[in-house]
């Protein structure tokens, strides 16, 4: 008879092997079996022996999980709805096209509303959160990239600021920081004087 501790380690060593020996079980399968007969010691006289039971014996069924599709993101992450960017800017837009994106220390929500008509002007509302120990310096490089004329408006509690493109006039983009979160609020296409969409754009309740 073998002893016991030396077929407890020929068990689980039976246990590493593959379809070899189960005919296509897993080894996740094997592993079950490999610890159920261990806890029988005396039971087998042969290392043999043991490995032709451990092939032939029933083993338990494992159900893996099924893989969960990967989330899309929901208009709810979006702050505005299209009836509100109508109500408040006058603008025709369709419900948000979301996107999310993670980075290291921070996530990205982008919300498109387009114009219903092509002549017509379109959203894009992009809000940055970043983790406190970054902000500062995250901020300051955003800042450093922006395109076009940047302008503050002096006395806003937000810190807020004009984005304009010398080039295109319509194509406004309006920037505050709340908390953590970096909001970006950009009128795009159509005809619309910059004036008249920067008083529209400063109605528009603030977010977070």
């Amino acid at each position: 008879m073998l002893p016991t501790a030396f077929l407890v380690c020929c068990l689980v060593s039976v246990s590493a092997l593959s379809v070899d020996l189960t005919g296509g079980m897993t080894n996740s399968k094997v592993e079950d079996g490999a610890y159920a007969l261990a806890s029988e010691p005396g039971k087998f006289s042969s290392y043999d022996e043991a490995t032709k039971y451990l092939a032939k014996a029933p083993i338990k069924t494992l159900q893996s999980k099924p893989a969960e599709p990967p989330s899309t993101p929901s208009s709810a992450s979006c702050p505005y709805t299209a009836e509100e960017i109508h109500t408040v800017l006058g603008l025709k837009v369709k419900p948000p096209k979301v996107s999310e994106e993670a980075f290291p220390g921070g996530k990205q929500v982008s919300c498109d509303y387009a114009a219903t008509d092509a002549w017509f002007t379109s959203l894009h509302v992009k809000l940055t959160s970043i983790a406190p120990k970054d902000f500062a310096s995250s901020m300051a490089t955003l800042d450093k990239f922006l395109a076009g004329k940047s302008t503050s408006i002096e006395g806003d509690k937000d810190s807020a600021k004009w984005q304009i493109d010398p080039y295109d006039e319509s194509n406004l983009a309006l920037h505050y920081t709340r908390g953590y979160v970096r909001t970006e609020v950009r009128a795009f296409g159509g005809k619309f004087k910059t004036a008249e969409m920067q008083a529209k754009l400063l109605k528009l309740r603030r977010v977070p």
